[in-house]
């Protein structure tokens, strides 16, 4: 069950409040995936072309895009610590709106439009065992010395994160992040006493002609759960 990338909302609400375990939502899980698997996103290959316009020769290569049917969206959760950074997220939004985001914006894909939600508080540790991270999510190395000592309550997925500083007008030499690696969206851990907060953030780039140290966000998004 550790593997099953979307559950619907309902579902994920009851296991973190430790009212479905793993056994019962196996058993309902075929129903559950007969409505969820028609909205999650859907991996498609196009077969495109290249060109050389010196020499004439041509190339054919597969790339692959992520879509979803029509009216679904990309949803994030979002706390903000600090006031005084929500003028500045809030400046990027419509930004983002303008310019897309990912490849193949001069043709029409990645552009979309944000609304804003108020939910309520997740809560806190209270009588929670353990926290899913609903964000990517860096350690500390006293966070992993716990995880190792708590494997048997301990399921993640890695993934590798790498990039490049600034954007396409940015011109430097040194564009290449260092890469960190981190737990993906989903993954569950035990409780670290003492701590309310999980992760650090990770130094990926510092060299003289990039005018400001660049890090990598590596804050956990927790929701707790009796489980």
């Amino acid at each position: 069950f550790k593997k099953a990338g979307f559950v619907s909302l309902t579902t994920f609400q009851k296991m973190i409040r430790g009212e479905l375990n793993e056994e019962e939502y196996f058993l309902e899980f075929e129903s559950e995936w007969k409505t969820i698997g028609e909205i999650v996103p859907k991996r498609r290959t196009y077969v495109h072309n290249t060109v050389d316009r010196l020499g004439g020769e041509t190339d054919i290569y597969n790339a692959s895009l992520w879509g979803s049917i029509q009216h679904t969206g990309l949803y994030f959760f979002l706390k903000i610590l600090n006031p005084e950074y929500e003028i500045v997220l809030r400046s990027l939004w419509p930004f983002f709106e303008h310019v897309g985001l990912g490849g193949d914006a001069s043709i029409g894909r990645g552009f979309f439009q944000i609304t804003e939600e108020e939910v309520d508080d997740f809560g806190t540790q209270g009588d929670a065992k353990r926290f899913i991270t609903l964000s990517l999510y860096s350690p500390t190395q006293d966070e992993v010395n716990v995880f190792s000592q708590n494997k048997d309550s301990t399921w993640y997925q890695l993934e590798l994160r790498k990039g490049r500083v600034g954007g396409k007008l940015y011109v430097t030499n040194h564009f290449l992040k260092q890469p960190v690696v981190m737990f993906q969206e989903g993954s569950s851990f035990p409780i670290v006493d003492g701590k309310s907060n999980f992760g650090c953030l990770q130094l990926v780039k510092n060299v003289e002609t990039v005018p400001h140290k660049v890090y990598q966000y590596g804050y956990a998004f927790p929701i707790y759960s009796l489980l």
